[in-house]
């Protein structure tokens, strides 16, 4: 069943000069968790702020368990929202920030008390429930968040970079827990985010966003393995792929400086641009073969990252960390021609 969607959804500001969302289309299933993936600016805290109600589209229609809400005000949409920063009442306890929406929406003292005890007893926070804010570690403060939105059993959970304030432990070990209660919650969740490691770890399904468009839509490995567009390559992907212009001359890649020349064995010709990412380089010869020279060498833990010149394009590879290598040595390097991936210059989308 589908939970959340919107059709061609359209939001613009300063009287239409700055267009936020253009032509939206989203169908989010029930009990799925969907990440929209984007720089700042894309549209998809504006996205989010439709969901909830909080902002009006221009154009199009949104809908929630089937019902259109256009027009229907953020209380009566059953959504939750955890926002970036948590937005705790400080003057209130951890109970009373938890009980507060049950108590604005006329529950009883007995079901508020079962439903706080109940979500504080998932979230670790049984011992904490007699806390203020300033006594919290921003952990804790995310869980309390998260608990006053998951009490309301709302039908979509609505998330905004909740993890961006926490350090990088915690953040990690946060994804985790997420993912997790979310799965046994059976929840529908948006969750947004510029963070592509919480897109691809987290979710079911990862929207990337650019300049007010939806790019690419689908599971994750699709979206890291077969991106549509050159923008979701460049964006998804550590280190960043390698992407070279040149044309197609008799099946043959040849880069705009002639330096770099790989026979691709196509059949048509004329401009294009390559991206071949720096894990599918491996050293050594093979099919399809290319010479560098390492100009810079970057340590990730377990894994380097190697700066070849090649002619005037410079192209990163990524190697273990025990590879004997040190900068001024010419190497050599063969890809599997299958994971090469080609992009119309003008329109960045994927040629077959």
């Amino acid at each position: 069943m589908v939970q959340l969607e919107l059709r061609s959804v359209s939001k613009t500001y300063l009287r239409g000069r700055v267009t936020a969302l253009r032509d939206i289309h989203l169908v989010l299933p029930r009990g799925k968790f969907l990440a929209v993936l984007g720089p700042s600016g894309c549209g998809k805290s504006t996205l989010l702020r439709l969901v909830a109600g909080l902002e009006e589209p221009d154009r199009g229609e949104i809908f929630l368990a089937g019902r259109r809400v256009n027009g229907v005000p953020p209380a009566r949409r059953n959504v939750a929202m955890v926002f970036q920063n948590y937005a705790l009442y400080p003057h209130f306890t951890v109970y009373q920030n938890i009980a507060l929406s049950l108590k604005l929406r006329g529950f009883s003292r007995g079901e508020i008390e079962r439903r706080v005890r109940e979500v504080a007893r998932l979230l670790g926070l049984e011992e904490l429930l007699e806390r203020y804010p300033r006594e919290l570690s921003g952990g804790q403060q995310q869980r309390t968040a998260l608990a006053r939105a998951l009490v309301r059993e709302p039908e979509v959970f609505l998330l905004d970079e909740p993890l961006s304030n926490l350090d990088a432990q915690i953040r990690e070990e946060t994804r985790s827990e997420l993912k997790r209660l979310f799965r046994d919650l059976g929840a529908t969740v948006l969750y947004v985010t510029h963070d592509q490691t919480e897109a691809l770890s987290m979710a079911d399904l990862v929207a990337v966003m650019e300049g007010g468009e939806i790019r690419q839509l689908g599971p994750p490995e699709e979206i890291y393995h077969q991106p549509r567009h050159r923008f979701v390559a460049c964006f998804v992907g550590l280190p960043r792929i390698n992407l070279l212009k040149g044309r197609l001359e008799g099946g043959v890649f040849v880069s705009e400086d002639g330096g770099l020349r790989l026979p691709l064995g196509l059949s048509w010709e004329g401009p294009v641009e390559i991206g071949l990412r720096p894990e599918h380089l491996r050293p050594g010869k093979g099919a399809l073969t290319l010479q560098g020279q390492v100009t810079l060498v970057e340590s990730l833990g377990p894994q380097k990252v190697l700066f070849l010149k090649v002619g005037s394009c410079e192209i990163r590879a990524l190697v273990p960390q025990d590879f004997p290598i040190s900068p001024g040595k010419v190497l050599e390097f063969h890809l599997d021609p299958r994971k090469i991936y080609l992009f119309d210059p003008l329109t960045g989308k994927r040629l077959p």
